[in-house]
C-alpha cells in the first residue's frame, strides 16, 4: 500500500488540512508545534480505513470538533495492489462515502456499496495486522510486533525458508502423525503440564497401594513373632522380682536405724558449733571496741597537727588579699574615667544623627508621596475586580466541571443503554408505504425504521390493527428510564448550584473565574512589590500625617549641604566614640583577671577550713575524755583476752563432736540406705510392669489371628499391580520418546523460518547499538531480549530511548524482508519518536531511514524536524502550511 495524498475537515482540532504528492519511497517529515495536528492525521488514516461512514460509535463521534456543528471528512487517494483508489468519507451529520477506481479502469461507488468494494479489495490486497503494525503512535513505542500473526511477513518467511509458520492457522494443521502421537501421550500425560495422567496414574497408585499392603501384612507377622517374645521375657521379669523383693524390704529397715544413730550425732556437732559461733562473736566486739579507742587517740594527735599548720597558712593569705584591694581600686578608677569619655562621644553622635534624621525625613517625605499615588493607582484596579469576583457568584473549580461532566456523561451512558435495551420494530419497504404509528402517519421507505414497543403501542397497516401489551415482570428499559430520571434530578441540580444552565457554561463561568483571580492575584503581586512589605493603610497613615506637599524652594535644594555636614558630625563623633571604648575596653580587660578576686576567695576558704580543724580537735578530745569515763583502756584489754580464751574452748568441743560425727560415716550410710529403697522401689515397679506387659501383649497376640494368610494374599496382589505398572510405564516411555523428537524437529523447523527476520532485525539494529547485537524471539517472533557484546537484558529493561529505537528497528526490519520477497507492504508511519534518544544514536537512526525509504514509503511526524536533517533526500512539510491549502471540493 502507497499514500499519494490526504485531505481532513472539521476533523477533530483540524478545520482544513491538504497533503499532496507524497513520494511512493523515501522519507516525508510533517513537522509542526506541539497539538498543531500532527498525531490527528494519523488517527484519520486508521478511522478511514477501519470506520463505516454511518458509524455512531463513541470514537467516532469523538472526532467532531468541540462546539461545532459539522461533520468530520477525510479523503485519501492510495494505491493497493493494482488499485489506485481516492476514498473519501463525512460521518454523523449527511453522513456519505465515495470510492473512485481511478485504475485500472475507471469506476465510481458510494454509500454502502463504495464500503463494500473497499472491503473487497483490501481484504485481497492488503494486510490489514500489517497496516495496523506499521502505524508507530507515541503511545506504544515501547510495545513489541508479533511479526508471526501478520500473513504478508509470514508467507515471506515462508518463501525464504521453506518452512511453514507454526502460529494461527498453522496450528491447527498439524500433522496426522503428531495428532495419533499427541493423542497416545494423552493417555498417560497432560499435554500443558507434562504431569501423568489418569491411566499411567491409576496403574502407580493400584501398585502403591499393594505393595503397601504387602509391607504391613509382613510388618504385622514380624509384629506378632516379638509380642510372642516379650511375652515371656516378662514372666521371667514376673518371677525375678517376685524371689528378690523380701531380702530387700529387710536391708531397708536396717539402713533406716542406722540414719536416726547418725541424727542425734549431728545434732550434737550442731549444739557446739552455735556455742563456737557466740563466743566469736563476743570476741570480734570486744576486739572492735579496742580498735575503736586507738583509733580515736590517733586521729586527735593528727587533728592537732593539721591545725597549727593551717594557721600559718591563714596569716599568708591576709597579707595576699590586702595587696589585692589596692590593684583593684586603681583598675576601677580607669574604668571609670574611660567610660565618662565614651557617655560625651555617645551623646555628640546623638544629636549629630537627629539633625541627619530631620534632614532625611524631608527628602523622604517626597519620595512617600509619589509611591502612595502608584500604590493607590493599583489599590484602585484590586479593588475593582474583588467587587467582580464578590458578584461573581459561586466559585466553579475543576472538580465542579469535572463532576458535572460526569453527571453528563452517566446520563448520556444510560439513555444510550436505555436505546440498546428496549424492545423495537424495525419497518423497510421496497416501495414507500404509509402506516399508522399511535393515530399518527409514518412513512416507510427502504432506508430501516424503527418504532418502540411500549405498553398500548398501537399500528395500523392497511385494514390490520396491531396493539402491543408488554407481558408482566421486570422491563429492563422501565429500570433504565428510571435510573435516567434519577440521574437527570442529579445533574440537575448540580447545574442549579452553580448556577448554570448546561455543562458548557459551567465551563466557561469556571474559565471566567480563574481569570479573574488570577488578574487579581498579578494586581496584588504588583501591589506588594511596590508597597515591599508595608501595609497599605500604614502608608496611608503616614502619607496623611504629612500634610500638604511643600514647596520646593532655594532653601530646601541647601539641605544637600546640611546633611553632607551632619554625616561628617556623625563620622567625627563615632571615631571620638570607638577610641574612648577602646580605652574602656583595655580598662576593662585589666580589671577582669581580678574580678574574680582569687586571694579573697583563698582568704575565706583558708579561714573556713581552720575553723573546722579547731572544731575537729575540740570533738575528738571530748569523745576520749567520754570514752574513758565509760570504760578504761585496761578494761577493754581484759574483755578482749577473755573472749579470746571463750573462742578457743568451744573450738575443741566442736572439734571433739565432729571426730565422733565423722567415725559414723554418715554419707556412706546414707547412699547404702538410698541404694536398698531404689532397690525397693525398683523391684516393686518390675513386678507391676511385668504383670501389665502381659496383659497387653495378650490383646496383641489375640489381634493377629490370620496374619499368615493375609501375607500370602498381599503378595499375589502387589506381583500382579507391578507387572501393569511395568507394562504401562514401557509403552509411555515410548510415546514420550516419540513426541519429544517431533517436537525438536518442529522446533529446529520454527527456528529456521525465523532466521531471516532475525537477520534482518540484527543487520539494522548494529548499525544503531554499535557492537555485535542478537535478538530473542518468542514463537510469535515477538523480541523479548537484546545480548549486546555478549549482555543479555530483557526488552522491558531498556533504557527509554533503547526501547522506542527498538521500536522503529523493528517495523523497518518488517519492510525491508517485505521489499526484499517482492511484497508492496504497508507506508511505516512514525509518530514523534526519538524524543528519548541521544544525538549520536539520531546520527546512526538518519542512515538508517534513508535505507528504508529507499524501497518504502516512510512517513514521519515530529515537533523537531532537525532530528532528521541527516536523512538525505527527505520531504519537509510545514503542517501550518498544509492547514493552508485549498478545501475539500
Amino acid at each position: 500500500m502507497r499514500i499519494h495524498s490526504i485531505e481532513l475537515k472539521n476533523f477533530r482540532g483540524i478545520k482544513h488540512l491538504n497533503v499532496e504528492e507524497i513520494p511512493d519511497t523515501g522519507v516525508t517529515v510533517i513537522h509542526g508545534r506541539n497539538e498543531a495536528g500532527k498525531t490527528t492525521i494519523l488517527q484519520a488514516i486508521d478511522t478511514l480505513i477501519k470506520h463505516k461512514f454511518k458509524s455512531k460509535r463513541a470514537e467516532v463521534r469523538a472526532l467532531q470538533p468541540v462546539n461545532a456543528d459539522v461533520s468530520p471528512e477525510v479523503a485519501m487517494e492510495f494505491s493497493v495492489g493494482p488499485y489506485r483508489l481516492k476514498l473519501a468519507k463525512r460521518w454523523l451529520r449527511q453522513s456519505s462515502a465515495l470510492l473512485e477506481v481511478l485504475s485500472p479502469g475507471h469506476d465510481t461507488y458510494t454509500g454502502e456499496e463504495a464500503e463494500s468494494k473497499l472491503d473487497e479489495i483490501l481484504d485481497r490486497y492488503l494486510d490489514r495486522n500489517l497496516f495496523a503494525a506499521m502505524f508507530l503512535d507515541q503511545d506504544d513505542l515501547h510495545e513489541g510486533i508479533k511479526a508471526a500473526g501478520i500473513s504478508s511477513v509470514a508467507g515471506v518467511l515462508s518463501n525464504q525458508t521453506g518452512e511453514e509458520s507454526a502460529q494461527g492457522d498453522d496450528a491447527e494443521a498439524t500433522t496426522e502423525l503428531m495428532k495419533q502421537v499427541d493423542s497416545d501421550y494423552e493417555r498417560y500425560f497432560s499435554l500443558r503440564t507434562g504431569a501423568e495422567a489418569k491411566e499411567l496414574k491409576t496403574a502407580r497408585q493400584d501398585y502403591t497401594e499393594t505393595a503397601n499392603e504387602l509391607a504391613d501384612s509382613r510388618q504385622a507377622l514380624a509384629a506378632l513373632a516379638d509380642y510372642v517374645e516379650r511375652f515371656e521375657q516378662a514372666q521371667e521379669q514376673q518371677r525375678d522380682a517376685e524371689a528378690k523383693l523380701p531380702e530387700a524390704k529387710d536391708e531397708v529397715t536396717e539402713y533406716e536405724q542406722q540414719l536416726k544413730n547418725i541424727d542425734g550425732l549431728q545434732a550434737a556437732v550442731d549444739a557446739r558449733e552455735k556455742d563456737e559461733k557466740v563466743a566469736q562473736t563476743d570476741l570480734e566486739l570486744a576486739q572492735s571496741q579496742l580498735k575503736e579507742r586507738r583509733k580515736l587517740r590517733e586521729e586527735l594527735q593528727t587533728a592537732n597537727k593539721n591545725a597549727e599548720d593551717i594557721n600559718a597558712a591563714v596569716a599568708s593569705a591576709k597579707e595576699k588579699d590586702d595587696a589585692e584591694k589596692e590593684e583593684i581600686k586603681k583598675l576601677n578608677d580607669a574604668v571609670d574615667a574611660a567610660r565618662t569619655r565614651v557617655d560625651e562621644a555617645r551623646k555628640r553622635a546623638k544629636n549629630s544623627r537627629s539633625q541627619l534624621e530631620q534632614l532625611q525625613d524631608q527628602v523622604k517625605a517626597q519620595e512617600l508621596r509619589t509611591k502612595s499615588a502608584s500604590v493607590e493607582d493599583y489599590a484602585k484596579q484590586l479593588t475593582e475586580i474583588r467587587t467582580t469576583l464578590e458578584k461573581f457568584g459561586p466559585a466553579i473549580s475543576d472538580s465542579d466541571v469535572q463532576r458535572v461532566e460526569k453527571r453528563e456523561q452517566d446520563l448520556e451512558l444510560n439513555r444510550r443503554l436505555r436505546d440498546a435495551a428496549v424492545a423495537k420494530l424495525v419497518f423497510s419497504a421496497d416501495n414507500p408505504q404509509s402506516i399508522t404509528v399511535n393515530g399518527q402517519d409514518v412513512e416507510v421507505t427502504s432506508a430501516d425504521s424503527s418504532v418502540e414497543l411500549t405498553a398500548g403501542l398501537t399500528l395500523k397497516i392497511g385494514d390490520v390493527t396491531a396493539r402491543y401489551e408488554p407481558g408482566t415482570g421486570a422491563n429492563s428499559a422501565q429500570d433504565l428510564d428510571r435510573e435516567i430520571e434519577k440521574l437527570t434530578e442529579l445533574y440537575e441540580t448540580e447545574l442549579e448550584k452553580l448556577g448554570c444552565k448546561n455543562t458548557n457554561e459551567v465551563r466557561e463561568k469556571r474559565d471566567t473565574y480563574k481569570e479573574l483571580v488570577a488578574q487579581r492575584q498579578q494586581l496584588e503581586i504588583q501591589l506588594d512589590r511596590i508597597l515591599d512589605g508595608e501595609d497599605l493603610e500604614q502608608l496611608r497613615v503616614r502619607v496623611a500625617a504629612l500634610g500638604e506637599s511643600p514647596e520646593v524652594t532655594t532653601e530646601n535644594a541647601s539641605d544637600e549641604d546640611a546633611i553632607d555636614k551632619a554625616r561628617a558630625d556623625i563620622s567625627a563623633a563615632e571615631e571620638a566614640e570607638e577610641s574612648a571604648n577602646n580605652d574602656l575596653s583595655n580598662a576593662q580587660a585589666k580589671l577582669k583577671p581580678w574580678e574574680e578576686r582569687p586571694a579573697h576567695t583563698a582568704l575565706i576558704r583558708i579561714e573556713s577550713e581552720a575553723e573546722q580543724a579547731l572544731k575537729l580537735k575540740e570533738r575528738l578530745a571530748a569523745d576520749i575524755e567520754n570514752a574513758n569515763e565509760k570504760i578504761s583502756d585496761a578494761e577493754l584489754e581484759g574483755q578482749f583476752q577473755k573472749a579470746e580464751a571463750k573462742v578457743q574452748e568451744c573450738k575443741k568441743a566442736v572439734q571433739k563432736a565432729r571426730e565422733e560425727l565423722d567415725a559414723a560415716n554418715p554419707e556412706l550410710a546414707q547412699s547404702l540406705a538410698a541404694g536398698a529403697q531404689a532397690q525397693l522401689v525398683n523391684l516393686q515397679k518390675q513386678l507391676r510392669d511385668s504383670e501389665n506387659q502381659q496383659n497387653t501383649l495378650t490383646g496383641h497376640i489375640q489381634m493377629q489371628t490370620g496374619v499368615a494368610e493375609r501375607v500370602e494374599k498381599a503378595e499375589a496382589a502387589e506381583e500382579l499391580a507391578r507387572n501393569i505398572l511395568e507394562s504401562i510405564e514401557h509403552r509411555a516411555a515410548a510415546v514420550r520418546h516419540l513426541r519429544e523428537v517431533l517436537l525438536r524437529h518442529q522446533r529446529e523447523a520454527r527456528e529456521r523460518y525465523a532466521a531471516p527476520f532475525a537477520q534482518q532485525l540484527g543487520q539494522l539494529a548494529g548499525r544503531v547499538f554499535n557492537g555485535n547485537v542478537q535478538f530473542h524471539l518468542n514463537d510469535d517472533l515477538v523480541v523479548e531480549k537484546r545480548t549486546l557484546d555478549g549482555v543479555t537484558v530483557g526488552l522491558e529493561d531498556l533504557s527509554g530511548g533503547a526501547k522506542e529505537q527498538m521500536a522503529i528497528l523493528t517495523r523497518f526490519a518488517i519492510a525491508q524482508l517485505l521489499s526484499q520477497g517482492g511484497e508492496q507492504g504497508a507506508p511505516v508511519m512514525v509518530d514523534d519518536a526519538l524524543g528519548s534518544t541521544d544525538a549520536q544514536r539520531i546520527r546512526l537512526m538518519a542512515t538508517l531511514f534513508a535505507e528504508v525509504g529507499k524501497d518504502s514509503q516512510v512517513i514521519v511526524f515530529t515537533c523537531e524536524p532537525s532530528r532528521y536533517d541527516r536523512v538525505p533526500d527527505s520531504t519537509l512539510l510545514d503542517i501550518d502550511q498544509l492547514k493552508a491549502s485549498a478545501p475539500i471540493g
